[in-house]
């Protein structure tokens, strides 16, 4: 019972999380030489539009897997790449 507790909150987190703008890390000291391809498109995407949700980049990107998009964002805002548009 707590665990399906658990599992929702963490859920609804996170679906709230992708709904935030995104913006690429003003950190100059981050090395992005060895972010993969796709990552690096990601980045620039973002730069390119200031700022821009995770649904933008699923439209962006549309020919890779969406599960690849969102394993690539979560690496690059674990990593300190990006960070959200707002203040949360």
């Amino acid at each position: 019972m707590s665990k399906n507790i658990i599992n929702a909150k963490i859920s609804q987190n996170l679906f709230l999380w992708l709904l935030y703008p995104l913006e690429v890390s003003k950190n100059q000291y981050l090395d992005t030489s060895k972010l993969s391809l796709v990552a690096k498109y990601i980045l620039k995407c973002i730069e390119m539009k200031s700022s821009c949700t995770v649904a933008v980049i699923f439209d962006e990107f549309n020919e890779h897997e969406e599960e690849k998009i969102l394993f690539e964002i979560f690496n690059l805002a674990i990593e300190g790449y990006l960070k959200t548009g707002v203040d949360d």
